[in-house]
């Protein structure tokens, strides 16, 4: 499923929420190992369950297929936060 970009501006700072596609697959892949090993909640390890480009791809794809399913990405400044 896909979404339509919404965008937001609070307190001088530009973000949108969007579907995410295949471009974005690199960056996620970079941004959830980062997130892994900064916050206790989450319940993996830093690298633990790592997903590659291709994997994040696969994933992206698949959801955007789906009816239920909806992978969606928060940008700010051209990258992925």
């Amino acid at each position: 499923m896909k979404a339509e970009q919404t965008d937001f501006f609070i307190i001088q700072l530009h973000y949108c929420i969007r579907s995410a596609n295949d471009e974005d697959a690199k960056e996620l892949s970079e941004v959830r190992v980062q997130i892994d090993g900064e916050t206790e909640n989450m319940a993996r390890e830093q690298g633990e369950g790592y997903i590659d480009e291709q994997g994040f791809k696969r994933i992206i794809a698949e959801d955007l297929q789906a009816e239920k399913n909806l992978f969606l990405v928060t940008e700010t400044n051209g990258k992925i936060i």
